[in-house]
C-alpha cells in the first residue's frame, strides 16, 4: 500500500484549511438528521472511456424546499441503475456519519486494506470535491473511489491510469489528517432501500460559493496525479 511521504502532507495542510474553514463557516448548512429526499437520476454526459459513465451523474432530488438537480458521485461500482429511476433516500451530512438514526452509509464496515468507515468516506469526500472542481480529473478521480469501497472487486483492467495509487494515497491522507472542513459541506444520500439504488455524495448546494472556497484544500491532488503519469 502505498503511504504518504512527509512531503506529501500538504494535501491537508493546515494553514490553508484554517482560511478555508473561517470563510466556509459563513456558508454552513442547516440541515435535519438524515432527512427523506426523492431522488431520480437523470442522463449522464460525463465520459464512459471503459463503457460506465464516470462520476458526476445529474440527480433531481426533491425534499421539502423543492426540487433541484445536483451533480453527484456514486460510490458503487457494482449496482446498475437506469435513467429515470426514481428512489427515496436518506440525506445527511458527512460529519453526521454513523451517528445518529438515518446517518448510516452502505458501506458500513472496514474495507480489506484495514481503513475505517470514516476514513473510506473522507476520502471519497475529497476525491469528489475535486472531481467538481476539476471536471478533467473525472475519470482518474470516478475510478479511485470505486476503489476505496471495494479493493478487491476493482473495476476493469482498463482503469484510469493512477487510479490505484490516487486511492491508496487518499486513504492514506485522511488517515493522516481528518478533511473536517468538509464535514459541515458534503451530504451522503444513501437509499433506503439499499438495493434499489446505488449510494451517492455531493457538496451542500449553496450556489457554488463553498465548492469554490474549498478548491484551495484540493489544490495537491493535481501534483499527485503529474507524478503518476511521470
Amino acid at each position: 500500500m502505498n503511504m504518504l511521504k512527509r512531503g506529501d502532507e500538504w494535501i491537508f495542510r493546515l494553514s490553508t484549511l484554517a482560511l478555508v474553514a473561517v470563510i466556509a463557516l459563513m456558508c454552513m448548512p442547516t440541515v435535519a438528521f438524515g432527512d427523506v429526499v426523492t431522488m431520480k437520476l437523470g442522463q449522464p454526459t460525463t465520459p464512459a472511456p471503459y463503457g460506465v459513465y464516470v462520476d458526476p451523474y445529474p440527480i433531481l432530488v426533491t425534499d421539502s424546499h423543492g426540487t433541484s438537480t445536483l451533480l453527484l458521485s456514486c460510490d458503487d461500482y457494482e449496482k446498475e441503475i437506469g435513467v429515470g429511476l426514481e428512489w427515496n433516500a436518506n440525506r445527511y451530512l458527512l460529519g453526521d456519519l454513523n451517528t445518529v438514526p438515518g446517518t448510516t452509509p452502505k458501506f458500513n464496515a472496514t474495507n480489506s486494506l484495514n481503513y475505517s468507515v470514516r476514513e473510506m468516506y473522507d476520502a471519497a469526500a475529497v476525491l469528489t470535491m475535486d472531481l467538481l472542481l476539476h471536471p478533467g480529473n473525472e475519470v482518474v478521480d470516478s475510478y479511485a473511489l470505486w476503489i476505496i469501497f471495494d479493493p478487491d472487486k476493482k473495476p476493469p483492467t482498463l482503469t484510469a491510469p493512477g487510479a490505484d495509487t490516487l486511492a491508496a494515497t487518499t486513504l492514506a491522507a485522511v488517515s493522516l489528517k481528518a478533511p473536517t472542513y468538509l464535514y459541515n459541506h458534503v451530504y451522503i444520500y444513501t437509499a433506503i432501500t439499499p438495493d434499489r439504488s446505488q449510494e451517492f455524495i455531493g457538496y451542500v448546494p449553496d450556489g457554488g460559493m463553498t465548492l469554490m472556497l474549498l478548491g484551495g484544500a484540493l489544490v495537491g491532488l493535481e501534483t499527485l496525479r503529474r507524478r503518476f503519469r511521470a
